[in-house]
């Protein structure tokens, strides 16, 4: 285990060990840490993406602007790997959905990271066809390394489990973000 995986573990096993009063007290800390962390513009963004998703303010902006940053990756690294990509886009890479499963049949990102994303993709699905979806319907156990978590982690209150699942959805983007630069040098690179 890296130290990014390492870093996702820690702040899941700290979300086992909170209280249900205190999922907003890290929620916040974690806003923090992407306030700090990631650089105030990106050039070709205007302002970061990646920062965006994180700190979020709302349900709705956080699945959307993830889910926008993480197409991004995909678009940058089938940039990078395929001549023309851009002609392509509106054809043969005209989803989400297609663009993820390319890069999982020519391996360029693992299985995991994949389904994963997948699995994000699920839920903004969930946001794009029902404008009242409500964030603690969703099972965020369905991230692969979030499943450890399924049994320790159980908030009665519905809004408890709307911030806990914000909280894990916030580790998420951390998460592919962790593993798409790990697999993809170019990504790394890149100015997200």
């Amino acid at each position: 285990m890296d130290i990014r995986e390492k870093f996702i573990d820690s702040l899941l096993n700290n979300l086992t060990l909170c209280k249900k009063s205190d999922y907003i007290k890290l929620e916040k800390t974690i806003m923090n840490l992407a306030d700090e962390f990631f650089p105030k513009n990106s050039k070709s963004l205007g302002q970061n993406l990646s920062k965006k998703a994180l700190t979020a303010s709302n349900d709705l902006d956080l699945i959307l602007v993830g889910h926008l940053y993480i197409e991004r990756l995909l678009n940058d690294l089938l940039d990078h790997v395929l001549k023309g990509f851009k002609s392509l886009e509106k054809t043969i890479f005209s989803s989400f959905y297609k663009k993820a499963i390319y890069v999982k049949y020519e391996k360029l990102v693992s299985v995991k990271s994949v389904d994963d994303i997948l699995v994000f993709n699920q839920l903004r699905n969930k946001f794009a066809h029902n404008l009242n979806y409500d964030l603690a319907d969703f099972d965020v156990f369905k991230f692969s390394y979030a499943k450890p978590y399924a049994d320790k982690i159980k908030p009665k209150r519905k809004n408890d489990k709307r911030v806990c699942n914000r909280l894990i959805i916030r580790a998420s983007l951390l998460y592919f973000l962790f593993n798409l630069t790990k697999e993809n040098e170019v990504l790394f690179l890149s100015d997200l």
